[in-house]
């Protein structure tokens, strides 16, 4: 019996376990007052603001001269902070540990059972949770364990980000159109609601999935009311431009996003699922980092300012990083050979300057963090320093991620009937966004986890 199958059946099994499970948020009402509310709707932050919460939905948002508060209101005061919706990873891998070799993570818990892997997911997942991730979105786990640990975070056994899962990735190893539309129908009845294709360039004209290939994949995902997002990087932008003309809805990376590309992909209404945070060329975290967020750290923004110094530091050493076009190397590359002569580090100056182009030209964009946990402040203040706008990173983060992931009509604004899901920091991020790493309230679905234990 194949690997996925077994996931199958183990997450058919789970999910029989605790599907009676079921965890009803109470009609209560919540007031929420802060210094500023920024609604993620493009309009500007209000000051002294409102926001009503009635079960799980938002109920009103305001200022607090015109939010009537109802006698019994539970009344939850922020000074000094912003609340904002809750931010959103678009690429997600809570079972891989950034690749890196140790006992625990990366390679060898990839190839670790499916139990083990879980341990380190649901750990993970609450990590996000408490850095103010509440929606994530999967890009492809072994086994298909992120649909179990879903159902368990949906009915109350784990706490973690809602979960939207896109199967297990579907790449080159598949060479026939008759296997990917198979892969592609048995994801959707696990429960996949996104499909996730990975390939890179093979040449400047070539990539590694062919095009029928690829648009295979694509019509039969588009047949189940599935959208495609595909992994495609690489030094010439061949596989961006095969996944883009097979008509995918999502491409994660787009490297390199030249101008000619992010025309393409207007055209044909493709929108990007960027990942700053894993294009610091040559870093990843490194085994001792994940034992201080297990072991060393406290809170949430003892987590992310670690991260952002442990970044910060990598940078001061390596400043080509900064400056230079590096070639790809990583601790996993004996797994993907071919990378290493078709793909590349961009200089992070070049990636800033092509993430401000394309905002410049109306590609909507949202930002994944790759299996570096807790990273999200990190990249909203890469874009800031990249030239722009601290509304338009924080709308990357919330609002445009909601509608690029079809969650749009639920997520990613504060408005009437939305979910309620919100995070306030200390601070306004406007004004300073590196106040994204003071990560105050953390709420999802109407429900706090900002009074959680970090582990």
């Amino acid at each position: 019996m194949k690997r996925t199958t077994l996931g199958l059946v183990f997450a058919s099994l789970l999910l029989a376990l605790i599907g009676g499970v079921r965890v009803r948020t109470q009609e209560r009402v919540v007031a929420l007052r802060a210094a500023w509310v920024i609604d993620a709707t493009g309009r500007a932050p209000i000051a002294d603001g409102v926001v009503l919460v009635k079960g799980n939905r938002i109920d009103a948002v305001g200022t607090r001269t015109a939010v009537t508060i109802p006698a019994g209101t539970e009344v939850v005061d922020l000074p000094g902070q912003t609340l904002l919706p809750g931010l959103i990873d678009t690429h997600s891998h809570l079972s891989n540990w950034s690749m890196y070799p140790s006992p625990f993570g990366g390679m060898g818990q990839r190839r670790a059972p499916a139990t083990e892997q879980m341990v380190k997911m649901v750990r993970d997942a609450r990590v996000q949770l408490l850095c103010g991730i509440t929606t994530l979105r999967q890009c492809g786990e072994q086994g298909l364990s992120d649909l179990v640990l879903k159902r368990a975070i949906e009915v109350g056994v784990h706490p973690g980000p809602r979960i939207i899962s896109a199967g297990e990735h579907i790449g080159p190893e598949l060479d026939s159109a008759d296997a990917i539309r198979k892969k592609v129908g048995e994801y959707y009845r696990a429960g996949a609601e996104w499909i996730k294709m990975t390939h890179g360039d093979l040449t400047p004209t070539t990539a590694q999935i062919a095009p029928a290939l690829m648009k295979a994949g694509v019509d039969e995902a588009h047949r189940y009311g599935l959208k495609v997002t595909v992994h495609a990087v690489g030094r010439w932008g061949s596989a961006v431009r095969t996944a883009v003309e097979a008509g995918a809805d999502n491409i994660e990376h787009v490297r390199p996003m030249t101008e000619e590309i992010v025309q393409l992909m207007l055209k044909h209404g493709t929108t990007a699922s960027l990942t700053p945070i894993a294009y610091v060329g040559g870093w990843y975290p490194p085994p001792e980092a994940y034992e201080m967020m297990d072991l060393g750290v406290k809170n949430a923004p003892e987590w992310m300012d670690y991260l952002d110094h442990q970044i910060s530091g990598y940078l001061r050493a390596h400043p080509e990083a900064v400056t230079m076009d590096l070639p790809f190397e990583s601790p996993a590359s004996d797994l993907e050979p071919w990378r290493a002569a078709r793909d590349m580090y961009q200089a992070l100056e070049t990636v800033q300057q092509q993430i401000r182009r394309a905002h410049e030209l109306g590609l909507p964009f949202s930002l994944g963090l790759d299996a570096r946990y807790g990273g999200q402040a990190w990249q909203l203040q890469f874009l800031v320093d990249g030239g722009i706008a601290p509304m338009d990173a924080l709308r990357s983060a919330t609002s445009v991620a909601a509608t690029l992931i079809g969650y749009g009509d639920r997520l990613g604004t504060i408005e009437k009937g939305k979910l309620a899901d919100l995070i306030s920091v200390q601070g306004n991020p406007i004004q300073d966004i590196k106040v994204m790493r003071q990560i105050r309230l953390v709420m999802k679905d109407g429900v706090r986890y900002d009074t959680l234990s970090w582990r």
